[in-house]
């Protein structure tokens, strides 16, 4: 049997993992008991509730797959686009963060949706998700400024970088997906680099991602109801994963804060984590509720909460995932891969 290759960016994105754990383990050493025992305390209608909310995000997950997949194939339906998001959630911890996409774009393009135009569906979608985790931080950040400018003053820097950056990174995607002009200028980037045609294999891999970028902003950004309701369906299911600390906090009498200002630092910790390059926010996300968190409860409270988020919405989606996995890779073996999905295109 030949040995299978691992790619570069899977070592790096391990490297950072670990990196980040270290990190997070390092910094907040001393907590370990206090988080144990304010975990040991959580009722367990608490934790039924979390995963609830934490499926809620998946279902609403699914029907914006749905509402996309809909402008290539009208027939596909809102179990499919919970059955997608679901597959992608089992992969999403399986392979660390680095299959998450490709689980995705299989599952839609066994359903109907053209490998090629499932990739620039599927990374649209991303784009969609970041607008949706930036306007819910900065709605909530606003409605509670008198809250932070009492309490996180000296994290202003930190949170502006953080808005500032992802709106760049927004503005971004946005424009690489929508401006032909952005299209032109990667490709004649890309002719420059390769003037000794040493990676024409990369060249033309790139040019078919841009034309997947074409043809999806051309379909999907052409209905402007269809963008609306899109960001809209992604503010909601924003509001499930961050309404999670308030679930675990609301009946601690030792915190009076609002479901609103929980909520605020909630949308803020995922977005300043969403920033950090670390797979699947594992590390990055605990570190950031940790920070924050610990501001306004205390420090072992707030180490509760971030692993009590990350069980509800990695490792239970996970479990719930594997359901959707199992039959699927009983249809499709070995497991899929890239090149020959393309080749169901051709």
């Amino acid at each position: 049997m030949k040995k299978k290759k691992i790619k570069w960016t899977t070592i790096l994105k391990l490297v950072v993992l670990v990196l980040f754990i270290s990190i997070s383990i390092y910094t907040f050493r001393d907590l370990g008991q206090p988080i144990l025992n304010e975990i040991r305390h959580t009722p367990i209608q608490v934790i039924v509730m979390i995963c609830v909310f934490a499926l809620l995000y998946e279902v609403v997950d699914g029907w914006i797959t749905t509402t996309l997949a809909r402008v290539y194939n009208p027939d596909f339906s809102l179990i499919s686009g919970i059955g997608c998001s679901l597959y992608a959630c089992f992969y999403r911890l399986a392979s660390a963060g680095t299959g998450t996409g490709l689980a995705g774009v299989h599952y839609l393009s066994d359903r109907g949706v053209e490998y090629s135009k499932a990739t620039g569906m599927y990374t649209l979608g991303y784009v969609f998700h970041r607008v949706g985790m930036m306007v819910i931080a900065i709605l909530f950040l606003f409605v509670n400024l008198p809250f932070f400018l009492a309490h996180y003053s000296q994290y202003g820097g930190l949170l502006i970088t953080g808005l500032v950056l992802t709106t760049l990174l927004v503005t971004f995607l946005l424009f690489i997906c929508l401006s032909k002009r952005a299209h032109k200028m990667i490709y004649k980037l890309v002719a420059r680099i390769n003037k000794n045609g040493k990676i024409d294999r990369y060249v033309d891999y790139i040019n078919s991602e841009i034309q997947l970028f074409e043809m999806g902003s051309r379909d999907l950004f052409g209905n402007k109801a269809r963008v609306v309701t899109i960001i809209a369906q992604n503010v909601l299911k924003q509001f499930f994963w961050c309404s999670i600390p308030y679930l675990i906090l609301q009946g601690n009498p030792a915190y009076s804060w609002t479901f609103s200002e929980y909520l605020a630092v909630t949308a803020m910790s995922v977005m300043l984590a969403a920033i950090i390059p670390s797979p699947a926010g594992v590390g990055a996300t605990e570190y950031m509720f940790i920070t924050l968190f610990s501001v306004i409860v205390e420090p072992g409270t707030a180490g509760s909460v971030a692993i009590l988020y990350r069980f509800a919405t990695f490792v239970f989606l996970f479990l719930v995932g594997i359901f959707v996995a199992i039959p699927q890779r009983k249809k499709h073996k070995p497991f899929f891969v890239k090149e020959e999905i393309r080749r169901k295109d051709a």
